[in-house]
């Protein structure tokens, strides 16, 4: 017999030399989901052909020293399931160098006890640790393998891995961890693999690596771990995640997008600009109603959309000052108030912009489908909706700012995480305000929908058209196509997107499309608009 499985029955305890009938040539044995509560020191005695060892999910609650000693060949043993306390290394003497355990979820580390005897190549456990404790490892010196995924350990001190010089891989992805102290990684000067993914409020020290000349693979959660393995590792193979936008140098890497950032900011102050102070003096000269309300509206537009060109011309200098070794600065500029404040600014800008279309669009379907109310209403009541718009707008660009730090610092652009995935803390807000958008677009073309529809049938019912003050149909549907399909390519890529980020886990293609998010998507209305509500309205 090779494998004997006996789970799921409800044996309580292994006496001496349990197993002896098939002890020679037994390999696998399965004694998980019992009520086992005892094991007996000779329990698995004469198995010394066993490699796979099952108890998880018993009553366990200590294992005595030696119960393991005969099993020369175990190279993994399942613990996990059980009410375990304390383990004591000397009770794995003499197993393999690649032996594996599965600990459980509650154990203590502090309690594992080293042994001077003890040798030992790969350990991997995804015990719940709250912590890696030294005297553990302290003669692991011949230790090539350490995989501690999955745990909750929330600070790696200077001492945890001193003793461990022949390390090749440290994998610590998943975990909980806040700090990394200088000096924890000086003497694993044989690393080549190094994971420590997944732990997003991690603070990567400037000196981190400054002692790994041999690593070949590194995962962290964002580029500057790349940085500052490149500096000290030339024969660095593979390093994720990379930026989508900044280098080790600068904040913006690639030239082109560069001169586009420029060219928007530019683009978008100016003209918004320009359309402000117009709008400013025309206003006076209005004298009907529908003129002020119109000329108010774009006003307020092109005030929205000069905010975005501020942030991208706030961006860009920001880039043309830290020229040099920007990922040492990278992490100080993304948790600092000034990008916070830029991304404050992009958000509030575009969540402005949305909002203010929306009152316009409402403000014409109502001219044209209630005239008469329309005329009668109180300019007043216009005001009041567009001050609640811009309300809106500022309330969800403010929570951000206040209730999720890390909203803004996904990259260096300070723009909002909205490819984002459930992983992170910020994804419900991320998704509300991609809904609420993606409501704000239908609502808009809805709107023009109905504004088509009452044209035209007040064009064939009346021969008096002032009222609703119409232009040939091929006007009206080209200004219309103009309105909704600059929105149209701002918010539904996004949006799109932002869902199969969150309903993923992430976009696989982010470093693709991050850069067009950045500098087309988000900017374009901004440069749009104000010409589009100008010259065909």
């Amino acid at each position: 017999i090779r494998l004997l499985s006996i789970s799921g029955n409800r044996i309580r305890r292994l006496g001496a030399r349990a197993f002896f009938s098939v002890q020679s040539t037994l390999r696998i044995l399965w004694l998980s989901n019992n009520m086992i509560s005892v094991v007996h020191p000779d329990s698995f005695q004469g198995l010394i052909s066993l490699q796979h060892l099952d108890l998880s999910n018993n009553c366990i609650t200590s294992l005595e020293n030696g119960f393991l000693n005969e099993l020369h060949d175990l190279s993994s043993l399942f613990l996990n399931g059980n009410n375990i306390l304390k383990v004591q290394i000397p009770l794995l003497i003499g197993l393999r160098q690649s032996f594996r355990m599965w600990l459980p979820d509650q154990l203590n580390c502090s309690n594992i006890v080293p042994d001077p005897n003890w040798a030992c190549q790969k350990i991997q456990s995804n015990a719940g640790l709250y912590r890696v404790v030294s005297q553990a490892l302290l003669k692991c010196s011949v230790l090539v393998s350490l995989d501690l995924t999955n745990n909750k350990i929330l600070i790696i001190f200077k001492q945890d891995f001193m003793q461990l010089s022949n390390l090749t891989m440290l994998k610590l992805q998943a975990n909980d961890l806040m700090e990394i102290e200088s000096g924890s990684f000086n003497n694993l000067k044989q690393l080549e693999t190094l994971d420590i993914s997944g732990n997003t409020q991690v603070v990567y020290d400037n000196n981190l690596l400054s002692e790994q000349k041999k690593l070949k693979r590194v995962y962290g959660n964002n580029f500057r771990i790349c940085c500052l393995a490149r500096k000290t590792s030339p024969s660095l193979l593979q390093c994720s995640p990379e930026d989508p936008i900044s280098s080790c140098d600068r904040l913006i890497a690639k030239d082109y997008i560069r001169a586009l950032i420029w060219i928007q900011a530019f683009i978008a102050i100016i003209g918004n600009a320009m359309v402000a102070v117009l709008r400013a003096r025309e206003y006076p000269k209005q004298e009907s109603r529908g003129g002020k309300v119109n000329t108010s509206f774009v006003g307020v537009l092109s005030v929205a959309d000069l905010l975005m060109g501020i942030y991208l011309l706030m961006i860009a200098v920001v880039d043309s000052v830290h020229q040099v070794e920007f990922f040492a600065f990278s992490h100080i500029w993304r948790h600092s108030g000034f990008c916070r404040f830029c991304g404050f600014l992009s958000l509030f800008s575009a969540e402005a912009s949305v909002f203010t279309l929306l009152v316009i669009t409402f403000t014409r379907m109502v001219s044209i489908v209630s005239p008469i109310y329309y005329l009668r209403a109180n300019l007043r009541i216009f005001r009041i909706a567009m001050l609640l718009a811009w309300t809106v707008a500022l309330i969800i660009s403010v929570i951000p700012v206040f209730r999720l730090p890390n909203f803004f610092s996904q990259t260096s652009l300070c723009l909002p995480a909205f490819y984002t995935s459930k992983r992170d803390s910020d994804w419900i807000f991320s998704l509300f305000v991609i809904i609420f958008n993606l409501v704000a677009f239908f609502a808009m073309v809805t709107s023009y929908l109905v504004i088509i529809i009452a044209t035209q049938r007040s064009q064939t019912r009346s021969e008096n058209r002032r009222s609703s003050n119409p232009r040939p149909k091929h006007n009206l549907g080209r200004r219309v196509f103009l309105i909704v399909a600059t929105d149209f390519c701002c918010w539904i890529p996004v949006c799109i997107l932002g869902f199969v980020s969150i309903g993923s886990g992430g976009l696989n293609f982010y470093n693709d499309v991050y850069p067009w998010t950045a500098v087309i998507l988000l900017p374009i209305n901004s440069s749009m608009n104000p010409l589009i509500y100008t010259f065909l309205t």
